[in-house]
């Protein structure tokens, strides 16, 4: 197996100061057209896209950037309501 090395950058540490994570790397063989497989993701899709629009996408990922902000500041962002 060979070692990686992942570097975090210093602006990702100074708003994520406890900032973790893990990384798994693996050989992958794409199988041949699965047709239960892609009815599962068009399912997903359409109902993802049922319930939200882009615009909810992008206030969402306002909201993160501002509580990273927020948090930098040293105060305590809010928690935000995840997708179902």
């Amino acid at each position: 197996m060979e070692v990686r090395n992942i570097t975090i950058s210093e602006e990702i540490l100074e708003v994520c100061p406890e900032f973790s994570m893990a990384a798994i790397t693996c050989e992958v063989i794409n199988s041949p057209f699965n047709a239960s497989l892609w009815q599962e993701i068009q399912y997903f899709s359409s109902r993802f896209a049922s319930k939200h629009n882009i615009e909810d996408i992008k206030k969402k990922a306002g909201n993160t950037r501002h509580a990273a902000s927020v948090q930098k500041a040293g105060e305590r962002p809010k928690p935000l309501p995840a997708f179902s």
